[in-house]
């Protein structure tokens, strides 16, 4: 076996030993943030990944999420971008479902675009964004469905071949299977998150409405234990300020014969006042 061979062998292993390591570690997790480090830690030991982005796409907000883009070795704040603006390498890749391979984009461009692409002024942290010269961007298709993608970039020409896009294609594969898995279970904790609040509102409501109901009971055999009017006016006035803020509390009496309201009972801010009646025809307010 000649030592070209040999060499080639040797490099097929060694990547098929570290794609399993891949493999293996990305779907041990089911922390988001852990996934996508992971991926970046491992294709950077594989290939030149001077740019290196992983975006979510969520089609029904009809954008690109960035959760994780490195540059040169720094972490760009995560930013989205707009899938209808469709002069885009991602979004043609999102659309077509086929991988994105360039090696010299001033030449390249017109394959996956009409216009060659035009940096960003800088992204949202202030990082000036700049235009790579070798280009690979493969869809995260999980179930014939694109849920994101994976770029690598270079600012050197001719930097990517067929095995590249291989490798990448194989840990896009991988990586679907950890992000719908990490997906999933952040769903449920959300739903119990929710059902708990939900549950912890109920027992409060439940524990007030039982206090009301004891307390509108004591009320009621107080009263009923009463002979005296004046008894069953203040002890009335008393529990309902329990139940709720009575600054002003009154009973009136309406006398259909000439119209009025009596109010036999009247306090305001814990002053009694004297008995007085309201014209239900003249006066407008809200006992009328």
């Amino acid at each position: 076996m000649s030592g070209d061979k040999t060499k080639s062998l040797e490099t097929q292993l060694n990547t098929l030993k570290t794609l399993s390591d891949i493999g293996r570690e990305i779907t041990s997790t089911l922390d988001l943030e852990k996934i996508l480090f992971t991926i970046h830690k491992q294709v950077n030991k594989l290939m030149d990944a001077t740019v290196f982005l992983i975006g979510l796409y969520d089609p029904k907000k009809k954008y690109i999420e960035y959760k994780l883009a490195i540059a040169e070795n720094k972490r760009c704040k995560p930013y989205t971008r707009d899938v209808k603006d469709k002069n885009q390498f991602p979004v043609w890749c999102i659309e077509n479902k086929k991988n994105v391979f360039i090696n010299d984009v001033n030449k390249e461009y017109k394959k996956y675009l009409k216009k060659k692409p035009v940096p960003k002024d800088d992204l949202e942290d202030g990082t000036i964004e700049k235009i790579a010269q070798s280009i690979l961007y493969q869809p995260i298709i999980v179930k014939n469905k694109v849920i994101g993608i994976i770029s690598v970039q270079s600012y050197k020409k001719n930097v990517y071949s067929s095995y590249h896009i291989e490798v990448l294609q194989n840990i896009a594969s991988y990586a679907g299977m950890a992000i719908e898995n990490a997906r999933h279970i952040q769903s449920i904790e959300e739903k119990i998150k929710e059902r708990t609040t939900d549950i912890i509102r109920q027992q409060k409501e439940i524990e007030i409405s039982y206090k009301n109901t004891k307390l509108l009971s004591n009320i009621g055999r107080e009263i009923a234990s009463s002979l005296s009017v004046k008894d069953i006016l203040e002890k009335t006035y008393k529990n309902v300020n329990k139940l709720m803020d009575a600054n002003s509390f009154g009973i009136a009496i309406y006398n259909e014969n000439d119209s009025h309201l009596n109010f036999i009972y009247y306090i305001e801010s814990g002053k009694s006042l004297p008995f007085h009646f309201v014209d239900i025809k003249k006066d407008i307010r809200p006992a009328v």
